[in-house]
């Protein structure tokens, strides 16, 4: 009987792990008007905790910062790219089944003449970065050339998992 009920609650299990979350959103772009910045924690899952920080220039770029990289997500400065809506969808959720948030980031690229100004070509952009819990931070996988990347050497943090928590018996 116990068998029936777990093998009943399989799906919805599988639904919530793969659920995912898009952060940094239209609340956050307000929020990190210049000269502010967003920040929101992010559980990753199994104890790993990061603070992502999402502002923007005087310019109209902007970027996302997390433990380990940091990519350019918001560009609204007509300088030869910029992106379709501004804002690209950045996507947290779980890309290699190993119980960790990723990142995806997607969206369009468009493209403008430096000459004078006429939009030219549109581009799909991606990239992706995985958390490696060993190095408690991010690593870019997967990345078009317009989305900018760059390293930082921050980490993630930890908090006790329930098993820590709990008094001994």
């Amino acid at each position: 009987m116990k068998f029936l009920r777990l093998s009943a609650l399989l799906p919805l299990l599988a639904l919530s792990a793969s659920a995912s979350e898009i952060w940094p959103d239209a609340v956050a772009l307000s929020a990190a008007s210049f000269p502010n910045v967003a920040r929101r924690d992010i559980d990753l899952g199994k104890g790993a905790t990061v603070t992502a920080k999402f502002e923007l220039t005087e310019k109209g770029n902007g970027g996302l910062t997390l433990p380990g990289y940091g990519l350019r997500v918001y560009d609204a400065h007509r300088d030869g790219v910029t992106f379709k809506a501004y804002l690209l969808r950045c996507e947290w959720k779980d890309m290699n089944a190993d119980g960790y948030l990723d990142l995806v980031v997607s969206g369009t690229a468009q493209f403008w003449s430096e000459r004078d100004g006429r939009f030219e070509i549109e581009k799909a952009i991606s990239a992706v970065l995985q958390y490696e819990p060993a190095k408690k931070s991010f690593d870019l996988v997967k990345g078009t050339p317009e989305i900018f990347a760059w390293t930082i050497r921050e980490t993630a943090t930890g908090r006790p998992s329930p098993d820590e928590t709990s008094p001994a018996k």
